[in-house]
């Protein structure tokens, strides 16, 4: 019997063990409290992105600024906020692009949740956000993503899980809408061979079908590509289209790929239009592709030239504080921290279940007013009518074009406005016996 006894013991301990250290996504932190009244401060995690992504400084800075400006107010509930801070890995060229991503999220989340935070942000690939969210949802701590923008981060009715960037869906409705807008009607589409890549293409040639485009061809490369002449070289040389009879390029990938693919086809005289994923606003593209990301568009949550006061304040104590203009990820951390922080104060409560209900009715409440504009959620944890900005690389600098909502009542029809050249042409050409 006493052998009975210590296998029984030896197995659990074994179990608790298991749980504790190894953290399987079922298992997670199963003894962390969701109260947080044990200790002398609020912390919030953070999830940096690796320092070639983003421009990951650009998050930590917003994030930090925004918890000194709540700290010498007094905190909150009583207490002083305190970043938890991990840095993401960089990958290498594998293959298993997603997979690898994925494991880096869920490893940095295991670490995160560890320091017993009430809120995380961040995590810079879609694949890491996703694997991450779950164990941020087992563990009772709300999540709220910055960066990625595959559809399944808020199909899964996870109730502690916010996106503070539109989804892809949204995103290339607005981008394919304004190259309607602009008669681009015959356009290419080049993506990564990533999930990233794969959808983001999906949806820019399903919407821009809609809106009138023609999709003449579409192609992929590898993660890993870094010389892309081989492709450019295919869209110059090919027996199914004219390079000239081509309006603009749809390009999706990570930051690395949209500097240097765009660089490199200026180079080969590609001089048209290119359209990015919100990849392209990024510090990394930026510096990749220089003067040759004249004439690109993207899209950008943050209006740099919005004359509100309190985006100006914030323009101001960001370049004071830290060198430089804050990007569209630094204002997005900047509010998340003080979305947290108001929703604490208004929920009067720092259970993480309350907390998030509370988030979810902001809609039908009062509406969280950020440096990116109106901040409220839908059930799913998705953002409700977000305002985005088009904006177009000119003159060494984003410059907004237009502003749109990223909900409409019927995305299957072209949006009422302005007038849509390539459904326009579409609709004549029907005419034509």
């Amino acid at each position: 019997m006493r052998q009975i006894t210590i296998a029984l013991f030896l197995l659990v301990t074994a179990f608790v063990g298991y749980a504790i250290y190894d953290h399987r996504d079922g298992f997670v932190d199963m003894f962390y409290s969701r109260a947080y009244g044990d200790s002398d401060t609020i912390r919030i995690g953070l999830a940096v992105p690796d320092e070639s992504r983003f421009g990951d400084s650009m998050m930590l800075n917003g994030a930090q600024l925004a918890v000194q400006e709540i700290n010498d107010n007094g905190g909150v509930a009583s207490r002083l906020l305190e970043l938890v801070i991990k840095h993401e890995k960089p990958q290498k060229g594998t293959g298993l692009v997603d997979q690898g991503m994925a494991d880096v999220g869920r490893r940095v989340a295991r670490q995160l949740v560890r320091a017993n935070p009430i809120a995380v942000i961040g995590h810079g690939s879609s694949s890491g956000a996703i694997a991450a969210s779950l164990i941020y949802q087992n563990s009772g701590v709300l999540y709220f993503s910055p960066y990625a923008t595959n559809e399944a981060l808020t199909s899964h009715e996870l109730d502690l899980v916010f996106r503070l960037i539109p989804p892809n869906v949204a995103i290339n409705d607005v981008m394919s809408r304004n190259a309607s807008e602009r008669g681009l009607c015959r356009m290419l589409i080049l993506w990564e061979r990533s999930e990233f890549g794969r959808e983001s293409s999906l949806f820019f040639s399903e919407r821009g079908q809609e809106h009138g485009i023609e999709m003449v061809y579409s192609t992929s490369f590898l993660s890993e590509t870094v010389n892309f002449n081989d492709l450019l070289l295919l869209l110059l040389e090919n027996g199914v289209f004219s390079i000239d009879t081509i309006d603009a390029i749809y390009l999706a990938g990570q930051e690395r790929h949209i500097g240097r693919l765009v660089k490199q086809a200026r180079k080969l005289g590609i001089a048209m239009p290119i359209f990015g994923s919100e990849t392209m606003n990024s510090p990394e593209a930026l510096e990749l592709g220089g003067d040759a990301m004249n004439n690109t568009t993207t899209v950008s949550v943050y209006n740099r030239d919005n004359d509100d006061q309190q985006r100006i304040d914030f323009a101001r104590d960001y370049e004071a504080a830290y060198g430089a203009p804050p990007t569209q990820w630094a204002a997005i951390a900047y509010d998340t921290v003080r979305l947290i922080v108001q929703a604490i104060k208004d929920s009067d409560s720092l259970d993480t279940s309350v907390v998030s209900d509370h988030l979810r009715t902001l809609q039908y409440t009062k509406p969280f007013e950020g440096v990116t504009g109106l901040i409220t959620f839908d059930k799913s944890g998705e953002m409700v009518d977000k305002i985005i900005d088009i904006v177009e690389f000119k003159d060494g600098r984003h410059q907004t074009t237009e502003r749109t909502s990223m909900i409409r009542e019927n995305k299957n029809k072209p949006a009422a406005g302005r007038r849509q050249l390539c459904r326009k042409m579409l609709d004549f050409n029907a005419l034509l016996p």
